[in-house]
């Protein structure tokens, strides 16, 4: 166990040692690292009900100033508060929704790997068809048949990143399955369960790893989406895409209302791909 337990330290502190070196993946964690400390201050930062969702009619459309380093939208609000808070509804869905399907997909991806067989066809073919329907679609299908809610949402985006962590694991369980460590737990007696969870889903957690961050990634631009066509987070709550489609009739004389929300999720899909590329580099054994 203790050999186990040095194992994974020394793995770990191998990966951070090659990830620093990597400058993109490393911006990319600084800015994702703020983002989320943005978020889970948010409160701190700015009074909600003042700032947020408060009108101020005697600011109404102010361009960026000291005072308003964002400006003002057409309620007086304070759009940099807005877009803080936004991150909240963006990070905090996507990581949910994601989560999720990394346990679920895994989980099935892992019965279908190492079982194969008519459990393998069946749990393929589930797969395919979700895989079939684009996410957008199916979310939009979804939300508008349950209704508009953070929980629909969650549960309509987790479904569709399902298939991709499914099919994910069961690739990287079958190359595993049949090496000489796994048949010498077998040969050993060990049960299905343990030879799944300590033997061959710790040597299967690079690629989740990396399809985690580039999930979270496509989820918050899918969930701009959805609430720029009004079927995400519901107003007065600020969402980046709610913010960028309560701000076309005004884009063109006031183009900074369109300007920052549409920054503030490219820096995040940005900063998320570049470390989701550099953990595959670190993470990769052909690297090392």
């Amino acid at each position: 166990m203790e050999n186990s337990d040095f194992r994974q330290r020394s793995m770990f502190a191998e990966t951070w040692k090659r990830l620093k070196k990597n400058k993109g993946a490393m911006i990319g964690l600084v800015i994702v690292v703020i983002l989320f400390l943005l978020a889970l201050f948010a409160g701190v930062i700015f009074d909600y009900d003042t700032d947020v969702i408060g009108q101020n009619y005697n600011e109404l459309l102010q361009e960026p100033s000291w005072k308003h380093p964002f400006g003002t939208d057409e309620m007086g609000r304070d759009l940099l508060a807005r877009i803080i808070y936004g991150s909240r509804a963006s990070l905090f869905i996507s990581f949910a929704a994601v989560c999720l399907a990394a346990v679920v997909g895994c989980f099935f991806g892992a019965i279908s790997g190492y079982f194969g067989g008519a459990v393998d066809s069946i749990i393929m073919r589930v797969t395919d068809m979700l895989l079939a329907i684009p996410e957008t679609l199916f979310a939009i299908t979804l939300v508008a048949a349950l209704g508009t809610s953070t929980f629909t949402l969650i549960i309509a985006l987790a479904i569709s990143n399902i298939p991709i962590f499914c099919r994910l694991l069961r690739s990287s369980v079958m190359t595993q399955r049949g090496s000489e460590h796994i048949e010498a737990a077998r040969a050993i007696g060990a049960k299905t369960s343990t030879i799944i969870m300590d033997h061959i889903l710790p040597n299967c957690i690079a690629p989740v790893l990396v399809q985690f961050t580039l999930s979270i990634a496509v989820t918050i631009l899918t969930i701009s989406g959805l609430s720029f066509l009004g079927l995400g987070v519901a107003p007065p709550k600020p969402e980046w895409g709610a913010l960028l489609s309560s701000s076309r009739s005004y884009m063109r004389e006031h183009t900074y209302l369109t300007i920052f929300p549409g920054l503030a999720i490219m820096t995040t899909i940005l900063s998320l791909n570049l470390l989701g590329d550099g953990l595959r580099d670190a993470l990769d054994p052909r690297l090392r």
